[in-house]
């Protein structure tokens, strides 16, 4: 009983969020619409490479631009064994990249390059507007032939381009926002499918028991980029 007493005044004089806007799309078209939370209810952003939104309500969190990140599907020319690759490749420019290539069960090879701002291009709202890079893909291309002769000349299936978010000291931001009823879970970059699973527990239990028992989480607090006078 102590411990929900001291968890709770500890919460006193944080606002909480009071309602969630919802974009509807049915027969009569997109709508936004608004859904009121109950007292009790409690929310967690996981917007990924999104996440720096948050600062439209939140304006201690921190700022962080997501990378950007190519990969292509290709066919190889001659068969390569099961093993992943991860490499580092100079061309010819002594440019640097930092590849990573995992042959699939049905022969096929996928690859992806290491991640890079790219103040040109903006990260959309829309997840369906983000365009692969046709430059950086050959410039992919290229690289995994320097790094295997059995990677080059093989029947390109496709590209795309992802972005990952990240935070100012590469580690995960994970716990209660500066709200009664707030959570957090981003920033692991390309390691977001390996981490997924403890996160996801480690917040479960944030929101059921008040803590994580299962991971220390104070190493990913968000209020570790604020200052002691904000």
């Amino acid at each position: 009983a102590s411990a929900s007493a001291s968890a709770s005044s500890a919460l006193d004089g944080l606002p909480a969020v009071t309602a969630i806007q919802v974009m509807i799309d049915d027969s009569s078209g997109e709508q936004l619409r608004e859904i009121p939370l109950h007292e009790d209810d409690e929310v967690v952003f996981a917007l990924g490479p999104w996440s720096d939104q948050l600062r439209r309500w939140f304006s201690t969190f921190p700022a962080g631009a997501p990378y950007k990140c190519q990969s292509y599907r290709m066919q190889p020319a001659m068969p390569v064994p099961a093993e992943a690759v991860f490499g580092y490749v100079r061309d010819e420019a002594d440019e640097l990249h930092i590849l990573e290539v995992y042959p699939r069960p049905d022969g096929e090879v996928y690859a992806c390059a290491g991640m890079h701002q790219d103040a040109q291009v903006p990260l959309p709202d829309d997840p369906a507007e983000i365009a692969a890079d046709l430059d950086k893909l050959a410039e992919l291309q290229h690289a995994v032939g320097l790094l295997s002769s059995r990677l080059r000349g093989g029947h390109f299936v496709a590209g795309t381009s992802c972005y990952l978010p990240t935070s100012a000291d590469q580690l995960p931001i994970i716990g209660r926002l500066r709200a009664r009823n707030a959570y957090v879970c981003t920033g692991h970059s390309c390691w977001g499918i390996l981490q997924s699973p403890a996160s996801g527990l480690a917040v479960a239990e944030l929101l059921l028991n008040g803590k994580s028992t299962t991971v220390d989480l104070s190493p990913f607090d968000p209020e570790r980029f604020c200052s002691a006078d904000k």
